[in-house]
């Protein structure tokens, strides 16, 4: 719980949210030269650089380096997307890898999202990314989906034509 409790991310978040993490992450050894993440992989984890040194490529070229208590990983769960780089230890590395689910309840919750969402915003500063654009266009594309999925799907009547059969139904009653 101390060696979490040192990374900016989690040094508010409560101690019960401390100890669930440190039941459920996973700790991934990697040798030189070895990826840790791909671009255009699907984005499933997020990841503290427990030791040794990472690099960051995209498009094959060297945008950044992490150390440790370093972290990464966590714009593409925000936004749900795939990575956006390519992430290769340096030389001898242990990360610390979180499953979604594990980020989503632990560092995520209701009692620390407004604080764990300001050391984002601020990490993605750093790097030269709007967290708040990247995550506005994809808030955009579930709003769409949404919007998507509550509109009235037009069935085909008996003559086999196509009609919205929801002119039929009465007004939604007035929201109190």
């Amino acid at each position: 719980v101390q060696t979490l409790r040192r990374i900016e991310l989690f040094e508010e978040l409560p101690d019960e949210n401390l100890r669930r993490i440190v039941e459920e992450i996973q700790r991934e050894v990697h040798s030189a030269d070895s990826p840790v993440v791909s671009q255009g992989d699907v984005a499933d984890s997020f990841y503290v650089v427990d030791s040794g040194m990472l690099v960051v490529t995209k498009d094959g070229r060297e945008v950044h380096r992490y150390g440790p208590s370093d972290y990464f990983g966590e714009l593409a769960l925000l936004a749900d997307d795939v990575r956006a780089a390519s992430v290769m230890a340096v030389g001898d590395s242990v990360v610390l890898r979180m499953g979604r689910g594990s980020f989503e309840r632990n560092a995520l919750s209701d009692r620390v999202f407004d604080s764990t969402m300001a050391k984002f915003r601020a990490h993605a500063a750093r790097e030269g990314i709007d967290l708040d654009s990247v995550l506005g266009s994809r808030s955009a594309v579930v709003a769409e989906q949404a919007a998507a999925a509550d509109a009235p799907v037009p069935l085909p009547d008996a003559a086999g034509s196509d009609r919205d059969d929801t002119a039929d139904l009465p007004p939604p009653p007035p929201i109190k």
